[in-house]
């Protein structure tokens, strides 16, 4: 009895187990998902560690090819010569890029908001370079297959690719534009570290350039608009932000129709980053361009081609192209001015003369093949004590016709010079009977080891020597 009392839980045990079997499947299933959600994690984990560190030692190339720019020459601009009369007014400039420099403060806040609000809404907030900007502009290009319609370069970025020229670097290093960025990222970084935001805002606006020749923010606001930059308006700024995007294709003097949308485009910007309201962009946008082009001038007559030609002779083109000279000379503006249309009413004043049959300047065109037949004129105005020149006109049009007829025209003097030859003779005790002698130089007698031979291209082939 004993014996069977102990058996029979172990009975009751194995029928149990008949009556409830293992569920071995179940567990196994979801075993086997534990094991590979934590070697995915692992997996995960190891490829994030690759990546961390295979992109930190490309980054790092990156990041050590940015360090080598020198951040204290990022203001480093090409600068005109200017040409100053006597009285300290300027009367011309000399440059490749027409540009002139102005300090932030010098420059109207709405400039300022209307670059910000087109170019870069977080300026003032990242670290040199949008984050969030790079992201919406990375789903952009996978959204349309690699055609991005939305830009990710911050405004301390674009100054980094201008200040140093990386496309071209980039090229030179057989870099392509992924890797390009990742430098304008690193130094843009390097930038806001060594620079305030308002430093790269007055950089930026003095390099950019705004189309129809026109380098810096002060260049843009005479050419554009006539006035300097602290007095553009919130419709006058928003049509030079515009220009940012596209400079040529969008000049409000090339096409104004194009830069009219895209001023307004950067109105509703300005709407949506509060910096105006939105009735104040529909009203703004309602208006014409307004624009009153002023800008600032080379220099087209025959005075500064002259000095230009001679200037660059001295110092080279490099030097006064780019190095910001101050030209001072002593020609008086008002009087350039003054002679300048006396010359011309003169010389108008002859053509309307009754019987007169040549051909006149409101008749020849510059684009014309014909070389310029009408009646010329120069004139100078010279101080006879200090032998200043106060006023220089080489010709008539300068841009009809380009030849200086005052440097250009001179003649030798021939049998002209006789009388002051003669009146010196004169003066020296010599009559008109006085005999001289009428022979050739020989060499000999000009200098110190001269060979024999007649000196001069003119006078008689006489090879008679002097005793």
């Amino acid at each position: 009895m004993a014996e069977l009392s102990s058996q029979a839980p172990r009975r009751h045990m194995q029928a149990n187990k008949r009556r409830h079997p293992k569920a071995k499947p179940r567990k196994r299933f979801w075993s086997f998902i534990r094991k590979l959600v934590l070697w995915c994690l692992v997996m995960a984990a190891i490829g994030a560690a690759v990546g961390y560190f295979g992109f930190m030692m490309a980054w790092k190339r990156y990041d050590n090819w940015a360090a080598e720019f020198d951040l204290e020459r990022i203001n480093d601009l090409e600068k005109p010569s200017i040409i100053y009369d006597r009285n300290g007014e300027e009367i011309g400039r000399i440059y490749v890029e027409n540009r002139s420099y102005v300090t932030l403060d010098k420059i109207s806040p709405a400039m300022i908001n209307a670059l910000i609000a087109q170019e870069d809404s977080r300026f003032r907030e990242h670290p040199g370079y949008d984050f969030l900007g790079i992201l919406r502009a990375g789903r952009e290009y996978i959204h349309n297959s690699g055609d991005a319609n939305q830009g990710a370069s911050s405004i301390t970025q674009q100054l980094a690719r201008n200040a140093y020229d990386l496309k071209n670097r980039a090229k030179a290093r057989n870099e392509g534009s992924f890797g390009r960025k990742f430098v304008e990222i690193a130094l843009a970084r390097r930038i806001t570290e060594r620079y305030s935001k308002d430093q790269v805002l007055e950089f930026y606006l003095n390099r950019v350039y705004f189309g129809s020749g026109f380098y810096g923010i002060r260049a843009a606001s005479l050419g554009y608009f006539g006035k300097e930059p602290a007095d553009l308006t919130t419709r006058e700024a928003a049509s030079i932000a515009a220009l940012i995007k596209n400079p040529n294709g969008l000049s409000p003097l090339n096409n104004p129709a194009s830069n009219l949308k895209w001023r307004n485009h950067v109105l509703n910007r300005m709407a949506k980053e509060k910096y105006i309201t939105p009735d104040e962009a529909e009203r703004l946008s309602a208006m014409e361009l307004g624009l009153n082009p002023k800008p600032l001038k080379r220099g087209v007559s025959h005075i500064y081609d002259r000095i230009s030609s001679e200037i660059t002779a001295y110092l080279g083109e490099e030097r006064v192209n780019a190095a910001g000279l101050k030209i001072y000379t002593t020609i008086d503006r008002q009087l350039q001015e003054v002679t300048g249309k006396a010359l011309e009413q003169a010389l108008e004043n002859i053509e309307k003369q009754p019987g007169y049959r040549h051909q006149k300047a409101a008749d020849y065109h510059s684009g014309s093949a014909n070389k310029p037949r009408y009646l010329e004129g120069a004139l100078l105005v010279v101080d006879n004590k200090s032998g200043a020149v106060l006023a220089y006109h080489g010709g008539r049009d300068y841009t009809k016709r380009q030849y200086d007829a005052i440097r250009d025209g001179a003649r030798p003097t021939g049998t002209s010079i006789l009388p002051f030859l003669y009146a010196t003779a004169f003066d020296t005790g010599k009559s008109p009977v006085t005999r001289i002698l009428d022979d050739a130089i020989d060499n000999r007698l000009t200098g110190i080891g001269g060979s024999e031979g007649i000196l001069g291209e003119w006078g008689a082939e006489n090879s008679k020597k002097p005793l």
